[in-house]
């Protein structure tokens, strides 16, 4: 599952790490190019979002089975999501998903 650390002294102010610890460069890279966009507080919000689309897409037996990629080619991408908004938000579990995977906004000064 990714997360994502706010690291204020680093050249990065946020990124997004994976279980191992090491840090998602995709991620991470858009989630400082989104810094030019959005104001600083909303950030982790849209963050929080996208990161939780990633870690479903990386546990839906449907994704899996097709083996669909969000960083695949544009036709992968289309099918996570709309795989996403169909069934994912139909699932009684899903209001489940977002204090797991989302709001792991932790603090990391080093």
């Amino acid at each position: 599952m990714l997360k994502l650390i706010a690291t204020p002294s680093l050249a990065h102010q946020y990124q997004v790490v994976r279980d191992d610890g090491l840090p998602d460069v995709m991620l991470t890279v858009f989630a400082d190019e989104m810094l030019k966009s959005l104001s600083p507080a909303s950030v982790p919000i849209y963050m929080r979002e996208i990161i939780s689309l990633f870690n479903w897409a990386l546990t839906d037996t449907e994704v899996q089975r097709n083996h669909w990629q969000l960083s695949g080619p544009a036709v992968e991408v289309r099918n996570i999501v709309r795989e996403y908004l169909t069934v994912a938000f139909r699932d009684p579990s899903f209001g489940e998903l977002l204090p797991l995977c989302g709001s792991t906004v932790a603090a990391q000064d080093d």
